[in-house]
């Protein structure tokens, strides 16, 4: 496989229903997904218009309305759009925005078709309402798990990771692929840190910023600080 059809796979592998699948299944996946890129602003999906793809948003997110214009869910990371229109005649059933510059894994109707044909865990994921299944999901907690009142650190499924000011941009994408994260916390350098200010974080680099900020941009050649 070539490092973008891995770098999908280990994406996809995270999230459901595709984190149920065999591998063998993930990588056909991975060959077959294409990317799409889309501005802020745009509109994705209209409605009534002919699909042929299940959407996953990579990065960015995006905004599902129905059809009187009333918001439905907004989706990012991880996130599936487009299931309903596959399910129901291949017809666009709520439109769809990308209220930040996003990118997308779209994943062809036949593969969709097989998985739900093969798997019935991923067939009833992409026949149930989003908002049902979130329903579901809080109801079958026990109080002590309860996600209206837990505290978010008990969620927290690893230390975050850092990078210091000073390094390259090319060592921030290096990072976040050794770590297989999204995003990295940028520090100051030991150095920089004072007495009078010990406050150690400048900020949050996100892949997003990768794509957009440097690539779009055509800084990828010369590789500056990530400050």
């Amino acid at each position: 496989m070539e490092a973008e059809q891995l770098e999908v796979l280990n994406f996809i592998s995270q999230y459901p229903p595709f984190d149920d699948l065999p591998e063998e299944h993930l990588k056909q996946i991975a060959m077959q997904a294409e990317v799409a890129y889309f501005r802020q602003g745009t509109d994705i999906l209209k409605s009534g218009d002919d699909i042929r793809d299940l959407y996953m948003v990579r990065s960015g997110a995006v905004e599902v309305y129905r059809r009187k214009g009333e918001l439905y869910n907004r989706i990012d990371a991880g996130g599936l759009f487009g299931q309903m229109g596959l399910l129901m005649n291949n017809r666009v059933r709520m439109p769809v925005k990308a209220i930040e510059d996003t990118l997308v894994y779209c994943i062809p109707e036949q593969m969709f078709v097989a998985l739900c044909d093969e798997f019935e865990n991923f067939a009833d994921f992409m026949e149930l309402e989003d908002s049902a299944r979130l329903r579901t999901a809080i109801s079958n907690q026990n109080d002590g798990n309860d996600f209206t009142t837990a505290k978010a650190r008990k969620i927290l499924s690893r230390e975050p990771v850092t990078l210091p000011s000073t390094a390259t941009i090319q060592e921030a994408a290096m990072l976040m692929a050794e770590e297989n994260v999204t995003s990295l916390l940028i520090v100051r350098p030991p150095e920089e840190i004072t007495e009078e200010d010990d406050d150690q974080l400048l900020g949050i680099l996100t892949d997003r910023d990768l794509c957009i900020r440097v690539l779009a941009q055509g800084w990828i050649r010369t590789l500056p600080s990530v400050k």
